[in-house]
């Protein structure tokens, strides 16, 4: 990099042209901020600066969209000529100013000397080229040579009497002697100060206006002040009394003046209070703004209307994944490497910024923040513009959040119901388990999962499934079993508990040879943490599911959660499979119950009830408890063939091996035949039965079923009341339905279970009835009429139950 040369910069000779170049610079026809504009625009730079050059300090004389002054034209003057920079990224001013490169050519007064630059700048790295070089020096031709003699005819102002002119102007204006003496001061000066010119003049300044820095720094400031050359005016900042005690604060313009009479030190005094309470006002609202942008976990943006970012919060660079050192200019070539939309095709960063820029105003887009070694983040960004006077866009500036779990959990909702819809549609989990870890790994933008079930024949975890993504090498994996302890998923196993290990490599549980062998495995297959969580049956493991990630991971509960619930309904599909396998046992057990009974106990039944008929038939007279017995036994091998023949009646109707032969039937002739049926035993009970059938009620369906039906609940009904109590019968036509309903005395425990065979809800009833076997035959001869069958009580005195069968009065299917 061009090096400053100090002997150059500090020719007295050039620094006094310096200053009256700056001097003079203000009444030039084309303003310094237009010349910098206009290099800028013409060689296709973002920024442009014209400088003038002292010994020690460069004066900005112009200036185009440059966020701090870099001191470019110490270098060019030191040069004497042009200097280009390509790349100034070692140097820690230029980053602070960001600047990366800049072109300048020296500007040059009618001697030839180099007083100042025109430069312009780029925040990036930039070769320039000799074009532009040239096109860069014909702009400063502009200017040069820079004048720095006043005009023609100044003698004439000589002669102009000079208290009234300093009275006429509106800046204070002090003249002092080398000793400290006030001998001039204006009517602006006593306007500012509140000091009379005739209470002044003679009085030091020490004793006056700088009470407060002392003789002795008063005495110094002007032994240096009259120790330097004339004519040269020196800016400073200050802070002087007024006559009534309060503190001014001025800017001074410092110069020595040598005339006839000996040399004056003159300033002229310009009142800063405005500038400085509007600069500790704006001080006050940058510094609350930038707490406040500090503290926000939002982050935000803002671009100048140039596009360029001059402001990112930390909360920005956190999310972007970007040093807290790197400057705002560099922040969007630095974040465009490592962003995506959700698509995975790359983003320009500043794309909503140019959008906003145009007056758009930005909602709701989501873009993905993904670099090596680290989980993908996603944001959503919110961006509008900023406007100025006339709605004149200024800027732009952009909000940005982190919606990674947001984001994330909605995928894992419909992780949770792609596996509902997995389970539901298949047999078993073999078949389940390709979609649904697929579903898993998807869903956690992990590259691999794993399930495995308990055998427990062999007491070790059967590999059932896994999925590995396309760019995963799973071919060095085991798919053999592990035992009860053996790796994470043998923990998980044995404690029942969710095991999280962050990194395969460095991990405790992972202590064995042959686990570390698989750890290793899995690590050069890309896994770099791994997540298992048990899969349970009640209080048994019966599984683990696990996730291998190839990133570190921080939200462990929100993953926790997606697989424990995945987990959780693999169990419930387990114990649903089990439950299924048992009640298909069940129903095996109680048809091979129902064949044995109705088989192998009917003979026997047969030969016991003839051989007791033959004894009763016998003429051979018998004691009385001798035929008791006899009779006992007749009438309890009766019941059980009928407990018996109704067991195979109902198990043959439950299977569909007796076909009903279906045809028009008089269901009101049907239901009086099962009335006088059962006169015989409503009469031996001691129970009326009343009956109000409407006439001609038909149906389609079976006529000995459906009198059979009748029969069954009129059974049930006297067997269940009371000497002296009254069964109803009604037949009639609902809502277009035929309508039995048979009321009795009692209540029934148990409500609806008393239609299920083997019942124990209702022991009452006469035969099979006793059993609920009955009821159940009648549950399933309505059922297969296509109707309905219902039980109700009524709690009143007496109470009474109701049942009650309704029957389609039109075929609306076949009975088989």
């Amino acid at each position: 990099m061009t090096s400053v040369v100090d002997s150059i910069l500090r020719d007295p000779v050039r620094v006094a042209a310096v200053a009256r170049a700056r001097r003079l610079a203000p009444a030039l026809p084309m303003p310094l901020d237009a010349l910098a504009g206009l290099a800028a625009r013409l060689l296709g730079a973002p920024m442009g600066l014209v400088t003038f050059v002292g010994a020690d300090e460069e004066h900005v004389a112009g200036a185009y969209r440059l966020p701090a002054p870099y001191p470019a034209g110490r270098f060019v003057v030191s040069a004497d000529g042009p200097v280009s920079e390509p790349d100034l990224g070692g140097d820690p001013l230029a980053a602070h100013c960001g600047v990366r490169s800049y072109l300048g050519v020296p500007l040059r007064d009618g001697e030839d000397r180099a007083v100042g630059a025109l430069a312009v700048l780029d925040s990036t790295p930039r070769d320039w080229t000799a074009r532009q070089q040239a096109t860069l020096a014909e702009i400063a031709h502009l200017l040069n040579p820079v004048p720095v003699e006043p005009a023609p005819g100044i003698e004439r102002v000589a002669g102009l009497d000079s208290a009234t002119l300093l009275d006429s102007v509106h800046e204070a204006f002090v003249a002092v002697g080398p000793d400290g003496t006030v001998v001039a001061w204006n009517r602006a000066a006593e306007e500012l100060l509140g000091w009379p010119v005739a209470e002044i003049c003679g009085r030091s300044l020490a004793g006056t206006v700088l009470p407060h820095w002392g003789a002795d720094a008063v005495g110094a400031a002007l032994d240096r002040l009259f120790a330097g050359p004339a004519g040269l005016p020196v800016e400073r900042l200050a802070s002087v009394c007024h006559r009534d005690g309060h503190q001014v604060p001025v800017r001074l313009s410092l110069s020595l003046l040598r005339g006839s009479r000996g040399a004056l030190g003159c300033a002229f005094v310009t009142d800063r209070s405005g500038e400085v309470s509007a600069t500790s006002d704006a001080e006050q609202e940058r510094g609350f703004v930038e707490a406040l942008l500090d503290s926000l976990q939002v982050g935000v943006l803002a671009w100048d209307a140039g596009g360029q970012v001059v402001r990112c919060n930390p909360a920005a660079r956190e999310l972007f994944g970007l040093p807290s050192a790197l400057p705002a200019a560099g922040f969007l070539q630095e974040a465009q490497q490592r962003l995506y939309h959700p698509d995975g095709t790359p983003v320009a960063p500043g794309d909503f910024g140019r959008r906003a820029l145009g007056g758009a105003h930005v909602r709701d887009v989501d873009l993905v923040v993904g670099y090596p070694g680290t989980p993908v983040r996603y944001l959503s960004v919110n961006a509008q513009p900023l406007r100025g006077a006339g709605g004149r866009p200024v800027g732009a500036v952009a909000a940005v959040s982190d919606v990674t779990q947001q984001r994330r959990t909605e995928r894992f909702r419909a992780c949770e119901l792609d596996v509902a819809r997995t389970l539901a549609a298949a047999a078993d989990l073999t078949e389940a388990a390709p979609a649904l870890l697929t579903a898993v790994a998807e869903a956690l933008g992990w590259p691999m999962t794993e399930l495995r079930l308990v055998d427990g024949v062999s007491d070790s975890l059967r590999l059932i499934g896994r999925h590995a993504r396309p760019d995963v090498d799973a071919s060095a994996l085991t798919d053999g079993p592990l035992h009860r302890g053996e790796g994470v998923s043998g923990t998980v196993w044995a404690t029942g508990r969710a095991v999280w290990v962050s990194d395969l490599q460095h991990s405790a549980i992972l202590d064995d040879p042959a686990t570390r062998a698989r750890a290793d495995a899995y690590q050069d297959a890309g896994v770099r943490a791994m997540l298992g969580v048990p899969i349970t049956d009640g209080p048994r493991v019966v599984g683990v599911l696990a996730g291998f990630a190839d990133t570190s991971e921080h939200d462990q509960p929100l993953i926790n959660g997606l697989l424990a619930g995945v987990a959780g309904q693999l169990g419930l599909f387990l114990a649903r499979q089990r439950a299924d396998d048992l009640g298909g046992e069940l129903a095996r057990t109680r048809d091979d119950f129902v064949a044995l009974v109705g088989h192998d106990m009917r003979t026997p039944l047969t030969t016991i009830a003839a051989y007791t008929q033959l004894l009763l038939d016998d003429p051979t007279p018998r004691p009385s408890m001798d035929l008791e017995l006899l009779q006992g036994i007749e009438r309890n091998s009766a019941r059980l063939k009928a407990l018996v023949d109704g067991l195979l009646d109902l198990a043959a109707l439950e299977a569909g091996h007796l076909s009903l032969s279906t045809q028009d039937v008089d269901l009101t002739a049907a239901v009086a035949a099962a009335r006088d049926g059962a006169e015989g035993l409503a009469g031996q009970a001691g129970v009326a039965v009343r009956a109000d059938l409407a006439a001609d009620v038909r149906v389609p369906g079976d006529p000995a079923r459906l009198r059979q039906l009748a029969a069954r609940l009129l059974t049930h009904a006297i067997g269940a009341g009371h000497y002296g109590s009254e069964v109803r019968v009604e037949l009639g036509v609902t809502d277009g339905a035929a309508q039995l309903a048979v009321t009795g005395t009692g209540a029934l425990a148990g409500g609806a279970d008393v239609f299920q065979r083997f019942s124990s809800a209702n022991t009452t009833g006469v035969g099979d009835t006793a059993t609920g076997v009955g009821l159940a035959i009648a549950r399933i001869i309505a059922e297969r009429h296509r109707g309905t069958i219902a039980i109700a009580e009524h709690h009143h005195s007496p109470v009474t139950t109701t049942v009650t069968v309704r029957l389609p009065m039109r075929s609306n299917g076949s009975a088989a």
